[in-house]
């Protein structure tokens, strides 16, 4: 319930709170992002919610929505994954927001395709839900099979859009490797292989002999872990000087991003080895055979997780005892970075009035301010407030 009223918060909030001057074709990547999810969310939530009460029901009353004798047991098993395929592109969506939003500061370029982009969130937003039945090709009659491995497979189209979408921002760009940056090129390279490894997933064969094995782990984890969570961690570091006023260590941000890309790499991509080799998952004991490579992933994974403490611990440190942030230390366009650090209640003093787009990178940008005349006034205000502020601290 909780996710369901921030959903439709977050949404009531995009279409009727946008500062003046943000249309919906200034709107940036990752706002458009969340519109998306927001409309996923209000409608999957309830789906499996009620799916939850008949389960419930069930097991009280007893009805009979799921019980073999009278109901249908499979009917769970597709309620389950009606809202859980979804689900994953519930949480994907942001993090491909956040690679465009970093690559775009980071490349000092306009992002590349962003019409196009948008049109893939919605296609990526619908096709979602027509996919579900993939992770059932042991449970559902052959002639069911075809429709969801097309689909399935489908979905490679819009998700390439984003992939070509950071790739022709970053070409040719003035690239800044900094932690987020690092971040968001180890989540696009982990996501490729988690993409790929989907294209044997949903073919019908391939599953068919894959289901249930390590090979499933590994690809999940390089999509959601590998895809998401480091997208995530870019994120945070990205927008911790905003969040906090404090600037993060660089050297020690890239170490953690560092140690974790190569541990995680070390970790699942052996889970590929052992499913191929026929390792199942949910079971206690596996074949001696496997042993080895069993050690090395559990060594990689405790390894996987020192690299975590660090990036974790980085911040945390950083937050106590960082030098204090410029207000916009990326240089970057959008209204976050024209607030103070961290920002006020209510995120501004005075409400900012856009004039432009939110990606004018370099000599091809159009002269036209981003910002009308009156919130650059405030802003020369704030940033002279700031100074003065910073020059007493000095002298004490």
């Amino acid at each position: 319930m909780s996710s369901l009223i921030t959903s439709l918060n977050l949404l009531v909030t995009m279409i009727y709170r946008r500062a003046p001057g943000v249309t919906w074709g200034r709107m940036p990547v990752f706002a458009w992002s969340q519109v998306a999810v927001a409309i996923m969310s209000m409608i999957w939530l309830p789906e499996i919610q009620t799916g939850m009460v008949m389960g419930l029901l069930d097991r009280v009353i007893p009805t009979n929505f799921f019980n073999p004798h009278g109901g249908y047991a499979l009917a769970w098993e597709s309620l389950f994954w009606l809202f859980g395929h979804p689900e994953v592109y519930i949480v994907m969506l942001p993090a491909w927001g956040v690679w465009l939003e970093i690559t775009s500061v980071m490349s000092r370029k306009t992002l590349f395709a962003k019409k196009y982009v948008i049109t893939a969130l919605g296609f990526l937003a619908v096709l979602s839900s027509m996919v579900w039945a993939h992770h059932m090709f042991t449970s559902i009659r052959n002639s069911e099979m075809i429709p969801f491995s097309f689909f399935t497979e489908s979905v490679s189209i819009p998700t390439g859009v984003m992939f070509l979408s950071a790739l022709g921002t970053m070409w040719n760009g003035r690239i800044r490797f900094n932690t987020p940056m690092w971040y968001v090129l180890a989540s696009m390279f982990n996501f490729t292989i988690g993409g790929l490894t989907g294209f044997f997933l949903a073919d019908v064969p391939a599953n068919l002999a894959l289901h249930n094995t390590f090979f499933v782990v590994a690809h999940f984890h390089f999509t959601f872990l590998g895809g998401m969570i480091f997208a995530w961690l870019g994120a945070l570091y990205y927008w911790f000087p905003k969040i906090t006023g404090k600037m993060y260590n660089e050297r020690w941000g890239k170490l953690g991003a560092l140690l974790v890309f190569v541990f995680f790499n070390a970790t699942f991509l052996q889970m590929f080895l052992v499913g191929l080799h026929g390792m199942n998952r949910w079971v206690a004991q596996y074949p001696a055979y496997l042993a080895n490579q069993n050690l090395w992933i559990s060594v990689s994974a405790f390894l996987l997780g020192i690299g975590f403490i660090i990036a974790f611990w980085n911040m945390a440190i950083s937050w106590v005892k960082g030098v204090t942030a410029a207000e916009n230390p990326w240089d970057a366009k959008t209204l976050e970075w024209i607030t103070s650090s961290p920002p006020p209640v209510e995120n501004f003093s005075e409400i900012p009035v856009v004039a432009d787009g939110f990606y004018r990178y370099g000599a091809a940008d159009p002269e036209l301010p981003l910002f009308e005349a009156e919130t650059l006034k405030a802003l020369a205000r704030r940033q002279k407030r700031h100074k003065e502020a910073a020059a007493g601290k000095d002298e004490r």
